[in-house]
C-alpha cells in the first residue's frame, strides 16, 4: 500500500513539474470535452430532425457548427505541440465513447 501511495506522489510531482506533461492532461481534458459536444450534439441533433419538417436544415446548420468547433478545437491543441494534439484526439474518443455509454438504450 506504501508504494502505491509514493507511486500516486511520484505521478502528482511529475505532473505540477513538467509543463509537457500538464499539457498533454489539460489536452485530453478539452478534447473530452470537444467529443462530448461534437457526439452530444450529433445525437441531439438525430433526435430532433427526425421530427422536423425540414431535416437537411437541422444536419446542415449541426454541421457546419460542431466541425467549426471540432477544427477550432484541433488547431488550439496543434499549436501547443504534437504530443497536445494527440492527447486532444484522444480525449475525443474519450467522448465518442461516453456519449455512446450515456445514450445507449436497454435492451
Amino acid at each position: 500500500m506504501n508504494s502505491l501511495l509514493e507511486l500516486a506522489d511520484h505521478l502528482a510531482h511529475e505532473v505540477a513539474t513538467n509543463p509537457s506533461i500538464s499539457g498533454v492532461i489539460l489536452a485530453l481534458i478539452g478534447g473530452t470535452i470537444l467529443g462530448l459536444a461534437f457526439f452530444g450534439t450529433l445525437y441531439w441533433t438525430v433526435q430532433r430532425a427526425t421530427f422536423s419538417q425540414q431535416p437537411w436544415l437541422w444536419f446542415s446548420l449541426s454541421l457546419g457548427a460542431r466541425f467549426s468547433l471540432l477544427i477550432a478545437g484541433l488547431y488550439l491543441a496543434g499549436r501547443s505541440g504534437t504530443l497536445q494534439l494527440l492527447g486532444c484526439a484522444v480525449g475525443i474518443v474519450l467522448g465518442r465513447f461516453m456519449v455512446q455509454r450515456l445514450v445507449r438504450t436497454p435492451r
